[in-house]
């Protein structure tokens, strides 16, 4: 093999396994964290960007890092604190009523719509809106043409022991 190719093939790896399933990516920009490991273990803050290929958010105020910025037009250089990247799994969101780190799982309400809820023994059950409303609106209802009655559902269609009453030759009754 080529040493091109074997480096492309390290990057395609270390992509891949950094990867997280879009379905499963609960943090998005504008969301309230509290960081859960790293020297900034505790502080709470704004999600400002999100870099889901690379599994990094930034979060306001915490995880600062000095830059040294160069002078120009007759301004003299500094050093800023500039935030730096997180890896998410150390951050968790920060239940609404309690503020606690919690996970969220999605759920449906009643009127289809998708929403986060909070879980953990801290958690509160409270639903974490998506900022900027963001996100799926309202999940598909309704009888379509595939879909049984209800009453059609509930009726048993097969009674005995199923699929081992056809095999030695019995019907299946019902």
């Amino acid at each position: 093999m080529s040493s091109a190719f074997r480096k492309s093939a390290r990057k395609v790896k270390k992509l891949l396994r950094n990867a997280i399933a879009p379905t499963s990516w609960n943090l998005h920009a504008g969301d309230r964290v509290v960081v859960r490991a790293g020297r900034d273990k505790g502080q709470t803050g704004t999600i400002a960007r999100v870099d889901r290929e690379n599994t990094r958010v930034w979060v306001t105020g915490t995880n600062l890092v000095k830059r040294h910025v160069r002078g120009r037009d007759g301004r003299p250089g500094e050093i800023v604190g500039v935030e730096a990247p997180l890896h998410y799994s150390n951050v968790a969101i920060a239940d609404p009523e309690t503020g606690a780190a919690v996970r969220v799982c999605r759920m449906f309400l009643d009127d289809g719509t998708k929403v986060r809820v909070t879980r953990g023994a801290r958690a509160s059950g409270s639903v974490v809106p998506i900022p900027g409303g963001k996100g799926r609106g309202v999940r598909a209802s309704g009888v379509g043409p595939a879909d049984a009655k209800i009453s059609e559902a509930r009726r048993e269609t097969r009674s005995g022991s199923g699929l081992l009453d056809v095999l030695r030759g019995r019907s299946g009754g019902g």
